[in-house]
């Protein structure tokens, strides 16, 4: 069923074996494309046997609807229209059937008793109790990358280091580190390495569809893990605010992301905390930061 969806072109061709290793970022741990070849060759001995060139071909993609329109694009008209234009009557931007279609594909559950955390800055040494831990009040919520001003998330990280590095606090800060648990199962949508999914756990009628959409799925993935700059406006919250409040309303308890503050770790936007209980606070002092820096072209 993989192999169906590349078809002989006379433009821009690959073998099968580097369409594969192109388009799924997953799927390969091998680099040397000649050990690919040869184990493609093994698998798809039967098929070779019925079109003997299938392995010399120029293949590509091919997806059966070529209506589509480009995604990509139609995200780049709402964040320009959300910012500038028409706040809350977004018509004829977005085809929402398809979004909500392509990120049902990316549920993730976690189960009772799952660890969480959350960190604030203290104000002296003086560390927050755990009713003081949750999310902000409505009064005091401010706009975020998920949540608008005035609607109140939990943002919680998977470990104490992740979480540690979002407070941004700086050098001999005292930080009071939250421990959460879930008290029942709760289904987040996981928008981080969409691009790594296996072929072999998408639906036969799918993977056509996804892999039509991959460049648009890793846009919005990379939108709601951009780093939050000191002159960033709340005008650019707008758009994946708008996303994630289309991710709440399709049923999700939350929404995973990419840390981009500490890439080996990653938050989640929680929408409704009433499954989370902070069991306990630590109090931390910033002994030591750590700067890297990449020259720029001016």
């Amino acid at each position: 069923m993989l192999i169906s969806i590349y078809k002989p072109t006379v433009e821009n061709g690959l073998p099968l074996h580097e369409c594969l290793k192109r388009d799924w970022d997953n799927l390969f741990r091998i680099e040397n494309p000649d050990t690919i070849k040869g184990l493609l060759e093994k698998i798809c001995a039967e098929e070779l046997e019925q079109n003997a060139t299938l392995m010399s071909t120029p293949l590509d993609f091919h997806y059966k609807d070529k209506s589509i329109e480009n995604q990509e694009i139609n995200w780049d008209v709402l964040v320009h229209k959300i910012k500038y234009s028409n706040r809350f009557f977004l018509e004829n931007t977005l085809n929402l059937d398809l979004l909500e279609r392509l990120l049902e594909k990316y549920p993730k559950s976690y189960k009772k008793g799952k660890r969480f955390y959350r960190a604030r800055i203290c104000f002296g040494e003086k560390k927050f109790e755990a009713v003081e831990m949750g999310k902000p009040p409505v009064d005091k919520s401010t706009a975020g990358r998920a949540n608008p001003k005035g609607i109140s998330y939990l943002y919680v990280s998977n470990d104490e280091e992740t979480t540690l590095y979002e407070t941004r606090a700086s050098l001999y800060d005292y930080v009071t580190i939250a421990e959460f648990k879930i008290n029942e199962d709760i289904n987040v949508l996981n928008l981080r390495d969409t691009s790594k999914i296996s072929p072999f756990l998408l639906d036969e009628d799918f993977i056509g569809e996804y892999l039509n959409h991959k460049n648009y799925l890793s846009k919005l993935e990379k939108e709601l893990s951009k780093p939050i700059r000191r002159q960033d406006s709340e005008l650019d919250y707008l758009p994946t605010q708008y996303l994630c409040e289309f991710i709440k309303s399709i049923g999700f308890d939350g929404v995973e992301f990419r840390s981009s503050l500490n890439p080996q770790g990653y938050n989640i936007a929680i929408f409704n905390d009433r499954a989370f209980e902070c069991i306990k606070t630590t109090l931390h002092e910033v002994t030591s930061i750590k700067f890297t820096s990449e020259k720029k072209l001016s």
